[in-house]
C-alpha cells in the first residue's frame, strides 16, 4: 500500500491548510471555503501509482466526493487530436452555484543534492 489511512488523514490535512507557493489570480485557484467544507473522516488508504501527482488528485477527488456543496461531473478526459493525445482534463466539477468548473490539480516534489 501505498499510504495507509494515517499517512492519507496526514496528507489530507496538509493539502487542505498549506498555501500555494504560486501567486494566481484567485479564480484560478481552489476558493479557501472549498477546503473548509471537506467533512473530517476517517479516509481510506490509497493503493494506487505510486508517483506524487496521481496520489495528489486521487486525495482531491476524495475531497470533491466527500464535500456536501460540490460534485465531480467527470474526470480524466483525454484530449487528442490527429490520433496524438495532448493532455488530460482532471476534473469537471459543478460548484455550489450549479455552474462547471474545470479543475487542474498538481503538486510537485523537489529534492536537491549538493
Amino acid at each position: 500500500m501505498f499510504a495507509d489511512k494515517a499517512q492519507v488523514a496526514r496528507d489530507m490535512n496538509w493539502i487542505a491548510n498549506t498555501q500555494t507557493i504560486v501567486q494566481l489570480p484567485s479564480r484560478y485557484q481552489f476558493d479557501h471555503q472549498f477546503w473548509q467544507g471537506v467533512p473530517k473522516m476517517n479516509w481510506p488508504g490509497y493503493e494506487g501509482g505510486q508517483r506524487i501527482g496521481f496520489y495528489y488528485q486521487w486525495l482531491v477527488k476524495q475531497c470533491i466526493h466527500s464535500h456536501p456543496s460540490y460534485q465531480l461531473v467527470t474526470e480524466e478526459i483525454q484530449v487528442s487530436k490527429d490520433g496524438r493525445t495532448l493532455g488530460a482534463v482532471d476534473f469537471i466539477v459543478e460548484n455550489p452555484q450549479g455552474q462547471l468548473e474545470h479543475w487542474e490539480v498538481a503538486v510537485k516534489f523537489y529534492l536537491a543534492f549538493n
